[in-house]
């Protein structure tokens, strides 16, 4: 999270105080800025030269001084010099909130739990007691961990979330909330105390979660109020001095929480209360939030674990999605390839799509199908009629201008719909030709549901007067169950993907029969801009997948040390030495992310492409790698000139380096030998011909297509150096992006020699 975004995202949005009893009123609270904490603890903030310029009132509850007379003092004269000088060297590296734990002479109590954060050029410093510890076992929370990567599903999953969320916290009532498209959300998982309300799959009103809340939810994952009845803590000055205006609280742990929401969880039974975000994408899937009915006051180790669970939740949830996707697709394509070969072979195009098994309905899971083509409409499985279908299609050419369109309530933009929404609630078109009037459309039936409320939906908030804080959310929760009709199961990404591949694939035939393009040309086409999309997409999830996990994996990584430093001398030396193979495993595993991290970033680069002279790029891999290594010698003989030619020299340079790198590395003899050279185009190939050759320990033919294979080694994790089985991947990479070819020549023993081929004029990948 860049700090810049989140302390700007209110700026040009207005923000009100008018009274008004509606919703927008609601909407419009500036819950960033309440200008007060909350009573767990206190807040200082300090300016570039730690000096004290802002300070919440109850400081002088655990530190004996009077707010007032901090103002405008360095902060060593509150903390001491010890704490000051930890301060300013975590000052210029707080790119998102740092924590941890120190020590305070004279304070009402000796150990604070400490998080910082840039504001808006200051930093904000939030102090809570470290009094209150509750030692989590780490084989209680891997069991935990273990629980919830064995099981399937996403429901299944979430469930066993909020159980494991409840056991951790000790929270009467741990709820797994999804946002569905409305912003509504919805309870699919949870685990309550015998006694307390349940709420398992029911539906809130968007109301509930105003759109600024969600905004914060995004930004500052996790929110904590051990006590609802708390009285706010306010801040002095009032302003922040250093911008002029209330200090942007959206990152604090101890900002107060909107009068209107502390009243919602009072009307809801709710004495403390605890939210973790779910993110996946970038977009906030959900909240896994947690009441008790008495407030509850919970350590910082405690709701850590809380934290660092449900990322592993949300990482495990993207997972299961993506498998889901991953089958669907599966599934999609075993109908869309034999449908590609008959639309290649056949003299009519509109005819291959219903005649034969499997049919355009085949393609996306649906309970009927129109292929509306210029011999008339063609009906499949359970649909409207005829002249129905007619009437849809005249609608869609005349007032829908999208190309693919799709809904799930039809007679909600097409009121002659409502005449068959048992069969056609949900609609999938993709405009083949809007001239023709060519369409095929996929139909859903109607997916009549109970929809079981917390609370009417309607229930608006209300006031009594003139101020904004007077403004009272609704009072009752009882479930209150809504029939609703006309709505089908949504379509979801990859059936509208499919479904733009497919029209892109008809238009080109179209195309094709009007004389206009080659049909095999364009099926290869597409195909090959498909395989090009799966293959972005495959980089992207590679990333985003590596990129994401490697938070968890630092909290996990920190979470066992401050286990071994704060717990060493409770364990045996058993239990020290678990913890040190668990700190071991994540220096692993953060070496395999960086691994592929690496290997993402070859895929997602451009290439630049220049003229380049390989001599210059070898010889600055030799003045690398050509040292003694181990009493040995090292000697790299160029046996040709290398020529000049267009290509990445980046990417080029670490091509060689990595051959070259993994020819002295597999090499036991006292004198390492690696030749390079290389042939010049000719009648066969327009493409120059590279070697690398090397009299290492060479390769047994069976391995020859497993070591292009990311992470695979052919010896034991530490042999020979040690290293992830990344190396030989990136190098195929980078001369597949170059429009080239690798291959190898290796017996066991007798060295190996590496070719791989460069096309003298490239085309970008």
């Amino acid at each position: 999270m860049k700090q810049p975004d989140i302390f700007s995202l209110f700026d040009k949005q207005e923000f009100d105080v008018d009274g008004t009893a509606t919703i927008t009123s609601c909407e419009r609270e500036p819950i960033h800025i309440p200008g007060a904490i909350q009573a767990h603890g206190a807040l200082l903030l300090l300016d570039s030269e730690l000096t004290i310029r802002q300070v919440s009132e109850n400081v002088a509850d655990y530190f004996h001084r009077g707010a007032a007379s901090l103002l405008d003092q360095p902060v060593r004269s509150l903390l001491g010099d010890a704490l000051a000088a930890e301060i300013a060297i975590r000052f210029g590296d707080v790119a998102n909130q740092q924590q941890f734990t120190a020590s305070v002479a004279g304070a009402s109590v000796q150990e604070w739990h400490i998080s910082l954060h840039h504001n808006q050029g200051g930093i904000v410093l939030e102090l809570e007691p470290a009094n209150l510890r509750k030692e989590i076992s780490l084989s209680s929370y891997t069991a935990l961990i273990n629980n919830l990567q064995a099981t399937d599903g996403i429901a299944p999953l979430a469930q066993k979330a909020a159980e494991a969320v409840r056991e951790l916290s000790g929270f009467s009532r741990v709820m797994v909330y999804q946002f569905l498209e409305d912003k509504s959300g919805r309870v699919i998982g949870e685990s309550v105390q015998q006694g307390m309300a349940s709420y398992m799959g029911h539906y809130f009103p968007a109301s509930d979660i105003p759109p600024q809340a969600r905004t914060l939810y995004l930004h500052n994952p996790s929110r904590y109020i051990p006590d609802v009845d708390y009285t706010p803590v306010s801040l002095l000055p009032g302003v922040n001095p250093l911008t002029g205006k209330p200090l942007n609280l959206s990152l604090s742990s101890l900002r107060s929480v909107s009068p209107i929401h502390l009243q919602y969880l009072r009307n809801m039974g709710v004495g403390a209360s605890m939210s973790f975000s779910i993110i996946l994408e970038g977009t906030l899937w959900g909240l896994i939030a947690c009441h008790h009915r008495q407030p509850l006051h919970l350590g910082h180790a405690q709701r850590e674990a809380c934290y660092l669970l449900s990322k592993s939740f949300g990482t495990m949830l993207q997972e299961r999605y993506r498998r889901e996707e991953e089958r669907m697709h599966k599934r999609i394509m075993q109908v869309q390839t034999p449908l590609l070969q008959r639309m290649a072979q056949a003299s009519d195009m509109a005819s291959s799509l219903y005649l034969y098994t499997p049919t355009i309905k085949d393609l996306l899971d649906c309970s009927g199908c129109a292929v509306c083509a210029a011999d008339g409409i063609h009906l499949l499985g359970k649909t409207p009629t005829t002249e129905q279908v007619q009437e849809l299609v005249a609608w869609l050419h005349k007032d829908v201008m999208q190309e693919v369109y799709s809904t799930n309530s039809l007679a909600s933009e097409f009121p002659a719909a409502r005449a068959y929404t048992a069969t056609a609630s949900g609609l999938l078109a993709i405009a083949v030709s809007r001239i023709q009037r060519e369409y095929i459309l996929w139909f859903r039936p109607e997916l009549v549901q109970t929809v079981r409320w917390a609370g009417r939906p309607d229930d608006e908030i209300k006031t009594s007067a003139g101020s904004l804080h007077q403004l009272e959310p609704r009072k009752s929760f009882a479930s209150w169950q809504e029939t609703v009709r006309g709505v089908a199961q949504a379509w979801k990404p990859v059936e509208l993907q499919a479904a733009r591949d497919m029209r892109g694939l008809l238009v080109d035939v179209v195309m094709r029969v009007s004389g206009e393009l080659n049909l095999k040309a364009d099926i290869l086409s597409r195909l090959n801009l498909e395989l090009e999309r799966s293959t972005n997409e495959l980089d992207s999830f590679a990333y985003i997948a590596s990129h994401d996990l490697k938070e968890p994996l630092r909290g996990i990584f920190n979470y066992s040390q401050f286990l071994l430093e704060d717990y060493g001398d409770k364990l045996d030396e058993a239990g020290k030495e678990k913890l040190s193979t668990l700190i071991r495993l994540s220096v692993r595993m953060e070496q395999l992310l960086d691994s592929l991290l690496q290997y993402s970033r070859i895929g997602r680069m451009e290439i630049h492409k220049t003229e380049v002279d390989l001599n210059q790029t070898l010889q600055e891999v030799r003045d690398m790698l050509q040292q003694p290594i181990d009493g040995r010698q090292v000697h790299i003989r160029l046996a040709e000139q290398l020529p000049t030619i267009c290509c990445d020299e980046l990417q080029v340079l670490e091509l060689f380096q990595n051959l070259i790198a993994n020819a002295i590395k597999y090499n036991t003899q006292p004198q390492v030998e690696v030749e390079i050279g290389c042939r010049p185009p000719d009648s066969t190939t327009a493409a120059w011909t590279f070697y690398v050759k090397d009299n290492g320990i060479g390769i047994e033919q069976r391995h020859f297509d497993a070591i292009f294979t990311i992470f695979r080694r052919l010896h034991a994790r530490h042999a020979y150096g040690g290293g992830t089985g990344v190396g030989l991947t990136i190098v195929k990479k980078i001369v597949e992006r170059h429009g080239g070819e690798i291959w190898l020549e290796s017996e066991p023993g007798r060295g190996s020699t590496f070719f791989f081929t460069l096309p003298e004029e490239n085309k970008e990948h």
